[in-house]
């Protein structure tokens, strides 16, 4: 990413390069993610989840927006660095086992690192007033609105709907679900030292503030304006990605109860503003 941005200038000589830029960014974006719903290591799919999110970052600089695409780089390592380091946290503490099939029922042992994970989570995929949706929804609302390729959109939006499936499938599977594997639930770890928890915190506030801390002092590009409808649609199609991987996952979660009050939110601010004005 850093090395496309540096070669801006002799980019913007060729809008070939551009469209080759942003249409291998799409794939990148959809494949990766693609792969990641069907990985069971905890590593794996964080890992694939990375290549997806660096897809979105090339995608936006065929658009010419380079301070967007350092802007999802800046945020992404935030949250991302959370992810990894609570799944660490994870596999010590169910006895190194990284496939999360075999674990489960972790909230009832590790309160914190579900918190850790689920904030994570919810900033991947775009809740709004996070991180997440400062940057990576900001690259696909650009994107719709130039219409470069709408393959590449396309490409690019259906990857958003795998992102949080496969975040809150992980989420669930090691969390929510009982143990189903005996080995397991009789030699869990208990909750990881306080010293742990310490050291991430900062990455735990940064995930959730850095995108309105920081979005006046790295967007530098004007940004289009964006029709209201096109604003919120990425994150909708990430609340049903959720939605599903968590109603396939199981059918009684807590967790569950967040995704219908936020879809009553959702209808009501569609009602209330006749369709159009949502936030």
């Amino acid at each position: 990413v850093f090395f496309i941005l540096r070669l801006s200038i002799l980019l913007e000589k060729s809008s070939i390069s551009l469209a080759i830029l942003f249409i291998l960014g799409a794939i990148t974006s959809f494949f990766s993610a693609s792969i990641a719903n069907t990985q069971n290591d905890l590593k794996k799919v964080i890992a694939y989840s990375t290549c997806s999110q660096l897809g979105y970052m090339i995608m936006i600089t065929g658009l010419s927006q380079y301070s967007i695409s350092i802007f999802h780089l800046f945020n992404h390592g935030f949250f991302k660095a959370l992810l990894f380091l609570s799944a660490g946290i994870v596999i010590h503490n169910t006895l190194d086992e990284q496939d999360f099939r075999k674990g489960g029922s972790l909230v009832n042992i590790s309160k914190s690192t579900y918190v850790l994970m689920l904030n994570s989570s919810l900033v991947l995929a775009g809740l709004p007033f996070l991180s997440g949706f400062y940057s990576k929804d900001l690259i696909l609302e650009i994107a719709s609105v130039n219409c470069l390729t709408l393959v590449g959109i396309y490409l690019a939006t259906v990857a958003t709907f795998f992102t949080s499936f496969y975040s809150f499938r992980l989420l669930t599977k090691s969390f929510i679900v009982r143990v189903n594997n005996s080995y397991l639930a009789t030699r869990l770890s208990t909750e990881s030292s306080f010293n742990i928890y310490t050291y991430i915190t900062s990455l735990f506030i940064l995930a959730i503030l850095a995108g309105y801390l920081f979005k006046g002092v790295i967007l530098m590009e004007s940004i289009p304006s964006i029709n209201k409808i096109l604003k919120h649609y990425p994150f909708m199609f990430s609340l049903i990605g959720s939605y599903i991987a968590v109603r396939l996952s199981t059918k009684n979660s807590s967790i569950m109860i967040f995704f219908k009050i936020m879809l009553v939110i959702i209808l009501m601010l569609f009602l209330k503003n006749n369709y159009l004005n949502l936030i």
